[in-house]
C-alpha cells in the first residue's frame, strides 16, 4: 500500500467512528502548506476541537522521523488551531522510539495539544468494526479470513460497554435499558443493530420506532 492509499485507508477508518465529524482529506501526502497533516476532523461532542492526523506508511519509522515529524508540525498553521494532533503509522509498535515519543508528547502539550499514536495493532483494533474497510483495500477474501463476523460481534460488545459509559445521558441510558430490559413482546423489546458505519438502539415509542447512533 503507497502512502496516498494509506492516507485513504486512514480517512475510511476515521467515517466509521460515529464519535468524529466533519472528516476531510487534505491536498497530496506530505506538501509544504500542510506541513504534514494529511486529514482532520471534529469530536461531535466538542465541535470546536480541532484533530489533526498525519499518516505514514512507513516499513521503519525512525527517532529522527518523528522528531523531525514533531516539529515540522508545530512550526506549522495547524498547530495554531490543532487540539489533538495523532501519528499514525503503518509499523508495528514504538520499538526504538518509545522516549523519543514521551518527549514529543510533552513538546505538544506545552503547546496546549495532546499526541496520539496509532501503530498497526491500533489499526487492527479499529478494523473489527470494519469488515467493508478491510474489504475495500484488502479484498473479500482478506475480510473471510479475518473473520470479519466474528470481529463484528466483539466490536459490538466494545461498543455497548463503551455506551454504558457513554457521557450522553441519552445514549447510557438505552445501553443500560437494553441490558436490563426484561422479556416481553418482541414489539415492546429495545434491540441493537449494526451497519457498515457504526451501530445503534432502537427503541419502539408509542407505535413509532425511536433509534440512536451509539458509535
Amino acid at each position: 500500500m503507497g502512502g496516498e492509499q494509506f492516507k485513504q485507508f486512514c480517512w475510511w477508518l476515521l467515517r466509521k467512528d460515529h464519535d468524529l465529524v466533519g472528516c476531510q482529506v487534505l491536498g497530496k501526502q506530505g506538501a509544504k502548506p500542510q506541513h504534514g497533516i494529511d486529514l482532520f476532523a471534529f469530536h461531535r461532542s466538542q465541535p470546536d476541537v480541532l484533530r489533526v492526523y498525519e499518516c505514514k506508511c512507513w516499513k521503519r519509522f525512525t527517532p529522527s522521523a518523528l522528531r523531525h515529524t514533531v516539529d515540522r508540525f508545530l512550526s506549522g498553521r495547524w498547530a495554531d488551531t490543532a487540539r489533538v494532533f495523532t501519528l499514525v503509522l503503518s509499523s508495528s509498535g514504538v520499538q526504538g522510539f518509545g522516549g523519543e515519543w514521551i518527549e514529543a508528547r510533552r513538546k505538544l502539550a506545552d503547546r496546549g495539544i495532546e499526541g496520539v499514536i496509532w501503530t498497526a495493532e491500533h489499526l487492527s483494533e479499529k478494523l473489527q468494526a470494519a469488515p467493508d474497510v478491510i474489504s475495500r483495500f484488502f479484498g473479500e477474501m482478506a475480510a473471510a479470513g479475518w473473520g470479519a463476523g466474528w470481529m463484528r460481534r466483539v466490536a459490538f460488545h466494545d461498543a455497548l460497554l463503551q455506551a454504558l459509559e457513554d457521557p450522553r445521558p441519552h445514549v447510557s441510558r438505552l445501553a443500560h435499558d437494553f441490558i436490563g430490559q426484561e422479556r416481553g413482546a418482541n414489539e415492546e423489546l429495545i434491540t441493537c443493530h449494526s451497519t457498515d458505519r457504526g451501530w445503534f438502539i432502537r427503541r419502539p415509542v408509542r407505535g413509532r420506532i425511536s433509534q440512536v447512533f451509539c458509535s
